[in-house]
């Protein structure tokens, strides 16, 4: 009873400052028209009083009530913040679906590119190992071990490269030379095998080492290029 009570006299107020504002107006649009005047008259009176009212809105809120002044500005603020809310949220989505693609993708594949250096590395380690020492065992397991290994990350970058045409570009290059490093790997294997050490160590110098050397710059690029893009996109979020 008393919210209606108070809405009541707030429009008695709203009113009342409106007709002290422009009485002469507000008197003319509350006579009806006389039998002289049409209907276009009176859409006449009626433009020129609501463009009486809009020059002065100003004046007719400073003569508003100070409790309806203050809900106006209660709920001008409402609205801003909002606004502002929907905004953060928008935001924050964005946010989060770029820490989702640096993290299962960008970083995913360099972790790829990184694992497929580390087990050509060992590859070759194995082997020297392999030629100098024929008799042990452990590097044969060593070196099938890390070919594993290797061949396991080029397809887990395969997978992830998606989209991104420099890592499928890169990729296929190196697919391209790890099955030819593949074939000249197993020769060496069954040379050491078979005690044939000078042929495996010439074999092994002229062909296997330039083509990891060739494969490994390959990947050490796009390591490079990852990790730029990485500080990139942790900027980014």
């Amino acid at each position: 009873f008393l919210t209606m009570r108070c809405c009541r006299e707030d429009t008695r107020a709203t009113w009342s400052s409106f007709q002290c504002l422009f009485p002469t107006s507000l008197a003319s649009l509350q006579a009806p028209p006389s039998a002289g005047l049409g209907h276009r008259t009176a859409t006449r009176r009626q433009s020129r009083l609501f463009s009486l009212v809009a020059m002065k809105i100003p004046s007719v809120v400073r003569c508003l009530r100070i409790r309806t002044q203050i809900f106006i500005i209660i709920g001008s603020i409402v609205i801003l913040f909002g606004a502002g809310l929907a905004v953060a949220i928008t935001g924050i989505g964005t946010t989060s679906g770029r820490f989702s693609t640096f993290v299962d993708q960008d970083q995913a594949e360099l972790l790829a590119f990184t694992e497929m250096y580390a087990q050509g590395l060992q590859m070759g380690q194995a082997l020297r190992n392999m030629q100098l020492e024929p008799e042990n065992r452990k590097a044969f397991d060593n070196f099938a071990k890390a070919a594993a290994d290797f061949g396991k990350a080029l397809q887990q970058a395969q997978s992830l490269a998606g989209r991104n045409d420099s890592a499928a570009g890169s990729l296929q290059r190196i697919a391209t030379l790890r099955e030819k490093q593949r074939q000249i790997q197993e020769t060496i294997v069954s040379r050491v095998t078979a005690n044939e050490l000078a042929a495996a160590r010439e074999l092994t110098i002229a062909a296997e080492t330039p083509l990891w050397r060739e494969i490994k710059q390959i990947i050490v690029d796009h390591i490079e290029a990852s990790r730029r893009q990485a500080a990139e996109s942790r900027t980014q979020v």
